[in-house]
């Protein structure tokens, strides 16, 4: 990764989690409550083994996949 990569997961980070941060207010309060969006977050934000991705469009078709097989199922 090189340190562009990096200030971009970085600030794909704030923008999920630091509620005082520039890009936080992209979604509104109410979009964060959406389970669409707690699903993206789980996603983009991972866990101990996560390999981030340098573009957000794979997190993106992910969620929408995972988001249709529950609609769909439920």
């Amino acid at each position: 990764m090189t340190p562009l990569d990096d200030a971009l997961l970085i600030c794909r980070c704030q923008m999920l989690l630091v509620s005082d941060s520039d890009s936080y207010e992209m979604f509104s309060e109410e979009e964060r409550r959406e389970f669409v969006f707690l699903l993206f977050r789980h996603l983009c934000l991972g866990g101990a083994v996560c390999q981030y991705e340098d573009t957000v469009q794979p997190y993106l078709d992910a969620t929408k996949a995972i988001y249709k097989d529950l609609i769909r199922y439920s």
